[in-house]
């Protein structure tokens, strides 16, 4: 489910002209940070990856902001080319977790 998240930040972002024109690989690490917080993973961004991806937690910031902004927007049917059970599930998931609701066991908290 973690992969499939991370694909869906990716598909989003392709639809963002913000997104389209920022580093893959930044791009790839934020959706990559973003599943691993919906997979209730801890740490979210740990260091390893920090290390290999040459990307650290702070420079994800702004385009992590993003995703999870066209995430919600998803989820409120404002993006266009986002569809289908999966993403409808994923799209909510970060309505919660934007809003500080998910308090499933694992899940993802502010």
């Amino acid at each position: 489910l973690r992969d499939a998240f991370a694909w869906k930040f990716l598909d989003a972002a392709l639809l963002d002209e913000g997104l389209v024109v920022t580093r893959p690989s930044l791009v790839a690490a934020a959706a990559a940070l973003l599943a691993n917080r919906l997979a209730g993973c801890q740490p979210e961004w740990p260091d390893t990856l920090a290390r290999l991806s040459t990307h650290s937690r702070e420079s994800l910031r702004p385009c992590v902001s993003r995703l999870e902004e066209l995430a919600v927007m998803a989820g409120t049917g404002n993006l266009v080319g986002t569809t289908g059970p999966l993403f409808n599930f994923w799209s909510m998931r970060m309505v919660l977790v934007h809003e500080g609701r998910d308090r499933r066991p694992g899940g993802a908290r502010r």
